[in-house]
Formats: C-alpha cells, sequence, structure tokens
C-alpha cells in the first residue's frame, strides 16, 4: 500500500514538472523498520507548489502574448480593409470626376472646396470652443454664436453638404 501511494505521488509530480522536484527521502526510523504496516514514511515534495505556480504564470503570460498577437492581427486587417476602402472611394470619385464635362469639372471643384472650407470653419471653431472651456473655470455654452445647418445629400453615389 505505501509502496502504490509513494509510487503514485512520484508518477503526479514527474507528469507535472519538466524538472525533478521531487526529493524523496526516507527517515532512519523507517529504514530499520520497512516491514511495519504502523509506520509510514514520509515524501517530501520540496518546490512542488513553487513549480506548478510558475508553470501557470508562465502558460497565462503565453496566454497573454498570444491574445496581444491576434489583437494586433485584427488591428492590422482593419487598418488594411480602411485602407482598401478609401481607395476603392476614391477611384469611384476620380472616375466620376472624369465623367464630367469640363464646365461641370469646374464646378465640382469649386464645390469640394467650398465644403473643404467649411469643414476647416467648423474644425477651427470646434477647436476654439474646447480651448475656450479648457481654459476658462466656467462650463462652455450650450450653443454658439455661430449655428451652422448642414444638409447633406446623396446624390450619383457622392455625398453632398450644403
Amino acid at each position: 500500500m505505501k509502496f502504490t501511494r509513494c509510487l503514485s505521488v512520484i508518477a503526479v509530480v514527474s507528469c507535472l514538472s519538466a524538472n525533478s522536484v521531487a526529493a524523496i527521502a526516507k527517515t532512519p526510523e523507517s529504514e530499520n523498520s520497512s516491514t511495519s504496516a504502523a509506520k509510514t514514511e514520509p515524501i517530501f515534495v520540496a518546490g512542488f507548489f513553487d513549480s506548478l505556480q510558475q508553470t501557470i504564470q508562465t502558460i497565462q503570460q503565453v496566454g497573454g502574448i498570444i491574445q496581444q498577437h491576434n489583437q494586433q492581427q485584427e488591428l492590422e486587417e482593419a487598418r488594411r480593409r480602411a485602407s482598401e476602402q478609401e481607395r476603392l472611394e476614391a477611384e469611384r470619385r476620380q472616375r466620376y470626376f472624369e465623367s464630367l464635362s469640363p464646365q461641370e469639372q469646374k464646378a465640382y471643384m469649386e464645390e469640394q472646396r467650398a465644403l473643404q472650407a467649411q469643414r476647416d470653419t467648423a474644425a477651427l471653431l470646434f477647436m476654439m470652443t474646447l480651448f475656450s472651456a479648457v481654459s476658462s473655470d466656467e462650463p462652455a455654452p450650450a450653443s454658439s454664436q455661430y449655428d451652422y445647418d448642414v444638409e447633406c445629400k446623396t446624390v450619383d453615389g457622392l455625398t453632398r453638404c450644403d
């Protein structure tokens, strides 16, 4: 019975650890009377739990590294898809522009410049409002003196905002 228990402990320790962490020692009393069923042989497992904890930490670290790698690959894939969509949209706009007559191209360019100027003004106003809210102790006003109503329409696959 003792022999079987001792072998099962050795088997468990050797299966759970790559290095030898089990130190099995017999006490002097057990060597003198090894046939006595009343006496038990103590088994000392040195560093088993430390090794087990270190193995668990290593597994967790590897899992974290794998998770970071997967997240990085997902981010790269999302960036690639976004770049591809932007490229396709630019090609579509280029084909539309090339299909216009010279007068329509000129009008289209003026319209795009006006829209860009409007976007730039809105961005500047937003930054000024943000700066004034941060630099003052008072809360920012709910509405600004500059109130733009922008209406967007989609025509021929192009979105135009007025």
